[in-house]
C-alpha cells in the first residue's frame, strides 16, 4: 500500500518510481525518475522508524557531521530535529552524490502525527531541520507537497543541495 501511495504522489507529477533498498545494500529506498530520465534518489521513513529511531540516526552519524554546524545552532535543536539533520544532510546527501545528483527526495509518514516524546508535529520537526541546513548553507531550498489518503498521510520534501 505504502508504494502506491508514494507512487500515485509522483505519477502526479509526471515521475516514476523506481524501488531499490534491497535488505544489506548500502542504497535509497526509491529511485524517482523524471521525463530526461535523470534518476533522483528518494528516501522513505515509515511512521514505525520514525517513532523508534528518530533521536538515534543523529547518534549515528554525528561523528562525520558535527563539525560542519555552528554547535550553539545545533544544540537549540531537540533530539527529533537533529535526527532529520541527520537523515537529510548525511543519508540523502550520500545517495545524491552517489547518484551524481543535487536534488533528492524525503517521503516521511505520518507527518502530522506528534511522537511521546516531541512537541510538534512530525512535519514541523522536518522543516525545522530543513531551515537550520538552509541557514548552515548546506542546501539551497526545499518544497514540501504532501498527500493524504484513507491509511497513510505523507509530507515528500524535494531538497536542492549546496
Amino acid at each position: 500500500m505504502r508504494i502506491s501511495v508514494i507512487d500515485n504522489y509522483y505519477r502526479s507529477k509526471g515521475m516514476q518510481v523506481v524501488k531499490r533498498g534491497r535488505p544489506g545494500q548500502h542504497e535509497p529506498d526509491y529511485d524517482i525518475v523524471d521525463q530526461s530520465g535523470t534518476r533522483f534518489p528518494l528516501e522513505e521513513k515509515r511512521f514505525v522508524e520514525i517513532e523508534s529511531s528518530t533521536s538515534s540516526w543523529w547518534s549515528f552519524w554525528k561523528s562525520k557531521l558535527s563539525d560542519i554546524y555552528s554547535t550553539e545552532k545545533l544544540n537549540g535543536l531537540s533530539s527529533h530535529e537533529r535526527g532529520w539533520v541527520a537523515v537529510v544532510d548525511g543519508e540523502l546527501r550520500e545517495w545524491c552524490a552517489m547518484a551524481a545528483v543535487d536534488i533528492g527526495h524525503l517521503a516521511a509518514e505520518g507527518a502530522s502525527r506528534i511522537l511521546g516524546s516531541s512537541q510538534k508535529p512530525i512535519i514541523e520537526e522536518i522543516e525545522t531541520a530543513l531551515d537550520f541546513l538552509v541557514a548552515q548553507g548546506l542546501i539551497h531550498t526545499y518544497s514540501l507537497g504532501g498527500l493524504s489518503s484513507k491509511d497513510y498521510e505523507y509530507a515528500f520534501f524535494e531538497i536542492r543541495y549546496v
